[in-house]
């Protein structure tokens, strides 16, 4: 959640777990068709702060659980379209 600006913070709300995790990750990537994925933060804070570096691209978050037996990734966020 947020706007999709220069500038901004973005949030990633994790999703509903069957179980609740240990820990929760979140990633924050950039992408741009033709130039790829970039990950632009991964770790455990939930926001984001958009960059220069973004403007033109989609940028999505993936939320990933884990606990003692392993983890899962959810699905990744509908990308958001930043503007300068």
């Amino acid at each position: 959640t947020g706007e999709a600006r220069v500038g901004a913070t973005l949030t990633c709300a994790p999703p509903p777990w069957l179980r609740a995790p240990d820990r929760i990750t979140y990633a924050f990537d950039s992408y741009r068709f033709g130039s790829g994925r970039r990950t632009r933060q991964d770790g455990p804070a939930a926001s984001y702060v958009v960059r220069a570096a973004d403007a033109g691209r989609l940028v999505s978050c993936t939320a990933t659980g884990a606990t003692v037996g392993g983890y899962e990734a959810a699905r990744p966020s509908e990308g958001l379209r930043i503007t300068a």
